[in-house]
């Protein structure tokens, strides 16, 4: 067995890659991190490529999207304890070693290939020849761990399809308090006057491209934040994947004053990126919540990501479902401390399941 660190996407097989890609998966496609690298995505936020590619008797096997990592930002699984006791006993957390899709907490495989349990095995040994302290695979998919892995659990609100109809059928499986508030939230945002444009990223102009990247960008320097994806991302994203790409612009008066992006697999619909010039009663809602739904009944789709955390998501229909990380750490005391701890918080992410579903807004008999 042969590893290779590469550090651009363009110099691994992008056929094998795309070949390898289950549910046509966008945050696995070959292109995302063509654009995330065109786009100039990454390094300037602390993400330096390092993609890993397994070759057995000069044949590839196995890839994965890893990146070195200076910071933790992007990557939605929060690690900011571990560095402070590191630092704290005289030992260098970062650079670490993060298989992830930059980002984007969407949850799906994150290894790609024929022996998937192989590659994942050579990422600690690939972490500790790099010299580096400790690995990261995020939103894996997939439950099972490598001995000397450690699982992490959290809770993200997405929403199941049951085979509805329509979005009446949907509300029709809510408890009547609940229906009748999204239904009240629907209205307030009819009544001040905001139709829906939905527009596939391979038929959307450059210049409602670019209004959803300006009104993106809005988001963040109104929190004093910063974008971290370019407009030079979207473009390349809608000439290589634009299929899978969506665009949902609420209207008012015939303007477009707020979006929100989505990407579509082949059965899942991923809530992106919002945003908007004027903050409005319930847009937001109708924008990334309602109508996605209503996009996830109409395409067939079996389940809608609306993104990370949001208790508000579980009145709406969203469930909470838990979603899991996997952590390397070389250092044996350390390891042995944060597995510890990892198994403690997997304890109480399994009590606010529970008391999650305890508050359902579905009625008892129609949940599966």
């Amino acid at each position: 067995m042969q590893l290779s660190l590469h550090q651009s996407i363009n110099e691994l097989d992008r056929d094998r890659w795309q070949a390898w890609n289950p549910d046509s998966n966008p945050f696995l496609n070959w292109h995302f991190y063509e654009s995330l690298e065109k786009g100039d995505c990454l390094q300037p936020f602390g993400w330096s490529p390092a993609y890993l590619q397994v070759i057995v008797d000069g044949v590839p096997i196995a890839y994965a999207p890893t990146f070195v990592k200076h910071n933790t930002f992007g990557e939605f699984v929060f690690d900011g304890v571990w560095a402070e006791a590191y630092e704290r006993n005289g030992i260098e957390y970062y650079p670490k070693l993060t298989c992830a899709a930059p980002y984007s907490p969407a949850t799906g495989p994150r290894i790609l290939g024929e022996q998937t349990a192989l590659l994942q095995s050579a990422l600690s040994q690939y972490c500790q020849e790099l010299g580096l302290n400790s690995a990261h695979i995020l939103f894996e998919a997939d439950p099972h761990t490598e001995t000397h892995w450690h699982l992490r659990h959290d809770i993200q609100f997405q929403w199941f399809n049951r085979d509805y109809a329509d979005f009446e059928g949907f509300l029709s499986a809510l408890t009547a308090k609940k229906r009748k508030n999204v239904r009240q939230e629907r209205r307030r945002v009819r009544d001040q006057g905001f139709e829906f444009l939905w527009v596939n990223g391979a038929e959307i102009s450059k210049d409602d491209l670019h209004l959803a990247h300006t009104l993106y960008a809005a988001i963040y320097d109104r929190k004093w934040g910063y974008p971290a994806l370019s407009v030079g991302f979207f473009d390349n994203i809608r000439q290589t994947m634009g299929e899978q790409l969506w665009v949902c612009f609420a209207c008012q008066d015939g303007e477009k004053v707020a979006m929100s992006m989505f990407f579509q697999s082949a059965e899942v619909l991923y809530g992106r990126y919002w945003g908007c010039k004027t903050q409005h009663d319930a847009l937001h809602f109708e924008t990334c919540y309602y109508q996605g739904i209503e996009h996830a009944i109409a395409h067939g789709l079996k389940r809608f990501e609306p993104g990370a955390q949001g208790e508000h998501k579980l009145a709406r229909g969203f469930e909470p479902t838990v979603v899991r990380s996997k952590h390397f750490f070389a250092d044996a005391g350390f390891s042995n401390a944060i597995g510890d701890y990892l198994a403690r918080e997997r304890h109480h992410v399994a009590l606010r399941l529970e008391d999650y579903q305890a508050h359902s807004p579905f009625r008892g008999d129609s949940t599966c």
